[in-house]
């Protein structure tokens, strides 16, 4: 996902209009609305964004992980 790429894809103006309510909703979606809406969100911070909240969940997956693991090695498993 890209905010943008995909509405400079399309030709007509009514792809156009409907590829940006959905580059608005994937915006607000991920609580970046009013950022998209003030034409703060390029496609590099897009991108920096999403790698940051992967990184967010990947360290919070793994920090539950270990958590499990632990868990069982306390009930002997």
């Amino acid at each position: 996902m890209s905010i943008g790429l995909i509405s400079s894809l399309v030709g007509s103006n009514a792809d156009r209009h409907a590829h940006n309510a959905f580059d608005e909703a994937v915006a607000q979606s991920y609580g970046w609305g009013d950022d998209w809406r003030a034409g703060l969100l390029t496609d590099d911070e897009t991108l920096a964004r999403l790698f940051r909240l992967n990184q967010e969940r990947a360290k919070a997956e793994s920090k539950a992980a270990a958590q499990v693991k632990v868990k069982g090695k306390k009930n002997g498993k």
